[in-house]
């Protein structure tokens, strides 16, 4: 690949050759970050024109200033598993939109695994940004959707009739609903943190281009929901490209839940909010001001964890 000098990453990045000449790794990273920044526009969403080469290259040149001047370019012999960690959550941290397809498999020493069509895996599909989140059925017909926005609200959209939304704060979400949906989705800035202050991360045996870490809980409140968690990290982009968390309740063998990156791409800012979801008739409730339609929430959530083979 040629360097354009008038393109200000392409810049950016000759500079730092410059102080890197004759590194063979720098170079090869250096023109996977231009390959992206270079990428074609246009994505059209409704009416909406998204123009993705100005979002990559916003995302790109900051993932350029994060890791070459904030010191986490790291050759093999620097990686450590809490190196890899750190350098994750910064790739992590940028505004860019990945999207996991979610497979939850019961532990066979979970009794539920007994129950007939019980071993059959569930698939959703989980889009992430940061901290937020929405998740949806993997099958034809996708007639509920749910999600965290950037206000720490959960949400729920049932797009059956009219369509309903309930959106309710955190701190308000009943303690049922709230371990089912950590159950099928996955927040990655969160996650990282939590394996890089509270896991004891060992480094597994990995193909060329691969980063593995096994992270196994030290503190006892992760210990009763995780037996472990399997991070694989490109170690070159420093992204997750698939997670695999051995879920326990209570030390009772629950299933496994495996994230796998299958595409990278520019979604509309609405697919994280509820009105994203739902028509203009759609009713939507807020919070707890209708008290009535809680239990809907509670039931969605109930049926969600027995089906993953948690009963709540």
């Amino acid at each position: 690949m040629t360097l354009n000098d008038s393109h200000p990453v392409d810049n950016l990045l000759r500079r730092y050759l410059d102080h890197k000449s004759g590194d063979e790794q720098a170079q090869k990273l250096a023109n996977r970050i231009l390959e992206q920044v270079n990428m074609k526009p246009v994505v059209k969403y409704g009416q909406k024109k998204i123009f993705r080469k100005a979002i990559w290259f916003i995302g790109m040149a900051a993932a350029v200033l994060l890791a070459f001047f904030g010191g986490l370019y790291l050759s093999p012999v620097q990686a450590s598993p809490e190196a890899v960690v750190k350098a994750a959550m910064f790739a992590h941290a940028l505004p860019v939109d990945r999207l996991y397809l979610v497979e939850t498999t019961l532990d066979p020493r979970n009794p539920i695994s007994r129950l007939p069509n019980a071993n059959i895996p569930r698939r959703n599909y989980l889009w992430t940004r940061g901290d937020s989140f929405w998740l949806e059925p993997a099958q034809a017909v996708k007639n509920w959707a749910m999600g965290r926005n950037e206000s720490e609200e959960l949400w729920l959209a049932l797009k059956s009739g009219k369509g309903l939304g309930i959106r309710v704060p955190l701190n308000e979400v009943p303690e049922a609903v709230r371990l089912t949906a950590d159950l099928m989705t996955m927040r990655i800035e969160t996650l990282l943190n939590e394996v890089l202050a509270d896991f004891t991360l060992i480094e597994e045996k990995a193909p060329t281009g691969t980063h593995l870490i096994l992270a196994k809980p030290k503190l006892n409140h992760h210990a009763e929901k995780i037996r472990s968690i399997l991070l694989e990290v490109d170690s070159s982009t420093r992204i997750v490209r698939k997670v695999v968390v051995d879920r326990v309740q209570k030390s009772r063998p629950v299933a496994l839940v495996t994230f796998t990156l299958i595409e990278t791409s520019v979604q509309p800012g609405g697919v994280y909010q509820l009105e994203g979801h739902l028509n203009d008739e759609s009713m939507i409730v807020e919070g707890m001001e209708n008290p009535a339609l809680i239990p809907i929430l509670l039931r969605f959530f109930q049926n969600k964890g027995e089906t993953k083979g948690k009963s709540l």
